[in-house]
Formats: structure tokens, C-alpha cells, sequence
């Protein structure tokens, strides 16, 4: 049975911008399960990959952000604890330095780890976020034009995704 072309866009919306899962998605898109399989793997196959898509999303809602800053922020204050533990209770001089040491490489990977984010993601995570407030000045900004837009703003973000993935 051949779907409108609308559908298949509710289903990618479902699972790349609502997070859904795909069963989820297709179920309210009305079409099974496999026909939402379907469907993600041949965007793929043609370029959108609805994975990199629903990643960008995230990105553009500041998941990752969130998630990075909590990971550093945490690992500052055990660096910080763990280093005024060394000066409240001495150990042998050469034991501090090998704690030192460690702790300094390890804040360093962790740091560089957290600045390596996908450039092919964060592109896309920057054109998400630029379409979605675009999307939103709409809405504020001329009402009567929104549901058109916005249908046209999603098929272009799944034209970009497909282009820069």
C-alpha cells in the first residue's frame, strides 16, 4: 500500500525531532513498524540518515552540551577534592607527583575529549537549531504562513541532512 509522501515526513518527524522510537513514530503516523524500517533505510541509502538527523536534533536542543558541561564540571571537583586531599594528608613527595601527573592527563584527555564533537554532526546540529527558531519566528511572526512553512523547513532539513551527512 503507497503512502503519501506526508506520511513518510510525520514518521521521519516522529523519530528525528520528537525523539520517538520508530515503532512509536510509525504507529502515530499510522503505518507498521516495518514500513518505518523501510522507509529510514532507504533515506539512508539516498543520504538522509535519519540517525545523524535525530543526533543533530539533539545537538540543537543542547543535549550533548548539557551532558559535556555536567561531565566536566564533575570531573573539576574531583580533580579539585582529590588534589586538596594530597596537601591535607601528605604522602611521600614522589607518590604526589605520579597523582599529579595522572590527574593532569587525565583532566587534559577529558577536556579534549569533550571539545571533539562530530564536525559533520555539529554542522548539522547548528542548521537544526537555526531552522527550528526560524520555524518559531514564523509561528510569532506570521501565523498564516507556519503550516506551510513548516512542512517545507522539514523536508529542507531532511535536504540537508542528506547533503551533509
Amino acid at each position: 500500500m503507497a503512502h503519501p509522501g506526508s506520511v513518510r515526513a510525520r514518521v521521519r518527524a516522529g523519530y528525528v525531532r520528537n525523539r520517538l522510537p520508530l515503532s512509536e513514530a510509525a504507529r502515530q503516523a499510522g503505518v507498521s513498524p516495518g514500513t518505518a524500517r523501510t522507509w529510514k533505510r532507504q533515506a539512508r541509502l539516498g543520504g538522509d540518515d535519519w540517525d545523524t538527523a535525530r543526533n543533530a536534533a539533539r545537538l540543537a536542543e543542547g543535549g550533548l552540551g548539557h551532558v559535556t558541561e555536567r561531565v566536566l564540571d564533575d570531573f573539576s571537583k574531583l580533580f579539585e577534592s582529590t588534589i586538596a586531599a594530597l596537601k591535607t594528608h601528605p604522602a611521600d613527595p614522589l607518590e604526589v607527583t605520579r597523582a599529579m601527573a595522572t590527574l593532569s592527563n587525565a583532566y587534559a584527555q577529558t577536556v579534549r575529549a569533550a571539545g571533539c564533537v562530530d564536525p559533520k554532526l555539529a554542522r548539522l546540529g547548528i542548521a537544526a537549531d537555526v531552522l527550528k527558531k526560524f520555524g518559531k519566528f514564523l509561528q510569532l511572526r506570521n501565523p498564516e504562513l507556519a503550516p506551510a512553512m513548516l512542512g517545507a523547513l522539514e523536508a529542507f532539513g531532511a535536504e540537508l541532512a542528506a547533503e551533509w551527512s
